[in-house]
């Protein structure tokens, strides 16, 4: 899933959009012609396909520039061969099935009206046929496909198809700008989103600020050189013992970048046809096989986490956790009849006639994201007993109360219920490192009632 590493997500995002100014542009580059099932049969290749918005003022349009076609002289170069170029709304695609009538309708130049017809000729002795630098202004809403066909009528259209390439460019430009029309609603969605991390951001801040003083180990209880270098001691057993879990974050998260960067530039970038499926698939498999990984790791490091507080009767905590293991549930749950409805969609749209609300389907994606932030955000809050929560060697070792409001239940069943004689403070603690490079840190440190000659620990 990858809402789930949401700043990875930021990121893909941000450099997605740096390069998508090139997502409405159709690069040929050695495309060569295939067999068309429909067409009556005739060579076609797929010159791409867009969403576009109409604009009364000429500013959506569909661009020719240096496009042409090579052929090889073994392909029959001695012939005359037009090349008809076809542009044309999915709700007339039925018009568009005879290959032969527009070859026809090209020569006979009729192209003011829909579908739009271009064509282009191979002389007899010419290798090149290229067709004219002209704009095409789309003045109705929908989704268009860019269509070239081999017009010719003699034996030798098999040996042409064959040895004839593409090259230059069209550029599919919208009322709004070079998004394709798919994409275009998330522009301003973004904009959102990013206004709505901003506010969480702030509000976080701003109450981290509130309760800084009240969540500070020392502005709690004055510090003693003991106590901080024992702090000191701590803070570097923790930092190197993360540095295992650390490395292994770094490392998938690069190869998340990565894989989900080529699936992202795969699909919209400079892409001419739209029916790629094994290609998409290649691409999609390294993301899905990296986002079962990361839900698997979170599941099963909260599950290890939840029998830890169980064991050491950590109530409040527990709750906390269980709170958080259900946010994640239900995340999951949605997001897996996402999934089943993102493949309903798609499956169900042979044409892209959907092609307006596609953008919602990655819009969605981001608000669960956006959702899995708010629920840690406001479990782990900052409050005036922020340290409640915090990692304590007491809690792990005797489960010892820390004396906040709202931690009453983290108190073990062992604890004695009088504290007879006079009392002392004792602080012991020792650092070892092991053969392996791993720093335990061992402390013992606790209030000692005086009872006969032994001190006994309250």
């Amino acid at each position: 899933m990858p809402s789930m590493n949401l700043p990875l997500i930021i990121i893909i995002h941000a450099v997605a959009a740096a390069m998508i100014v090139d997502a409405s542009v159709h690069e040929y580059a050695g495309e060569r012609f295939a067999a068309g099932v429909g067409n009556g049969g005739a060579f076609v290749l797929h010159g791409g396909s867009e969403g576009i918005y109409a604009s009364s003022t000429a500013e959506s349009f569909v661009r020719f520039e240096k496009v042409a076609f090579r052929r090889s002289p073994e392909s029959d170069g001695n012939r005359t061969v037009t090349v008809t170029a076809v542009i044309f709304e999915n709700a007339d695609r039925d018009a568009v099935a005879d290959g032969a009538a527009l070859c026809r309708a090209a020569a006979a130049s009729n192209t003011s009206v829909w579908p739009r017809l271009l064509a282009a000729q191979f002389l007899p002795g010419s290798l090149l046929a290229t067709f004219p630098d002209e704009t095409i202004p789309v003045t109705r809403t929908g989704m268009y496909t860019l269509n070239f066909i081999l017009c010719d009528a003699g034996d030798g259209v098999a040996a042409a198809g064959n040895g004839v390439a593409a090259e230059g460019k069209t550029i599919w430009k919208n009322s709004g700008g070079y998004l394709p029309g798919r994409m275009a609603p998330l522009r301003p969605f973004y904009g959102f989103m990013s206004l709505a991390f901003a506010a969480l951001a702030a509000a976080w801040l701003a109450r981290h600020a509130v309760f800084f003083l009240s969540s500070s180990p020392a502005a709690a209880s004055p510090a003693t050189p003991s106590m901080l270098m024992l702090q000191c001691v701590a803070t570097a057993a923790v930092a190197i013992g993360m540095v295992e879990v650390t490395t292994w974050v770094a490392g998938f998260a690069v190869a998340y970048f990565a894989a989900a960067e080529a699936l992202d530039v795969g699909e919209n970038v400079g892409i001419i046809s739209d029916h790629s499926p094994a290609r998409r698939i290649f691409l999609l498999i390294p993301v899905a096989v990296l986002n079962t990984v990361f839900i698997y790791w979170i599941f099963s490091s909260l599950s290890r986490t939840i029998t830890k507080l169980k064991a050491r009767r950590m109530t409040a905590k527990l709750e906390m956790y269980r709170k958080f293991a259900n946010y994640l549930i239900i995340t999951v749950a949605l997001s897996l009849g996402w999934i089943t409805f993102e493949v309903h969609f798609k499956l169900t749209d042979e044409h892209n006639e959907r092609w307006r609300v596609a953008w919602v389907i990655p819009a969605v994606w981001q608000l669960i994201s956006f959702g899995i932030l708010c629920s840690i955000c406001l479990l782990w809050a900052p409050s005036q007993n922020s340290m409640r929560f915090a990692y304590s060697a007491e809690d792990c070792e005797e489960g010892t109360e820390h004396h906040d409001d709202d931690d009453d239940d983290d108190v073990e069943d062992t604890q004695p219920l009088i504290r007879p004689g006079p009392l002392s403070y004792v602080d012991n603690w020792a650092c070892y490192v092991t053969q392996d490079a791993k720093i335990i840190l061992r402390t013992d440190s606790g209030v000692y009632a005086k009872a006969s000659e032994e001190y006994k620990r309250v």
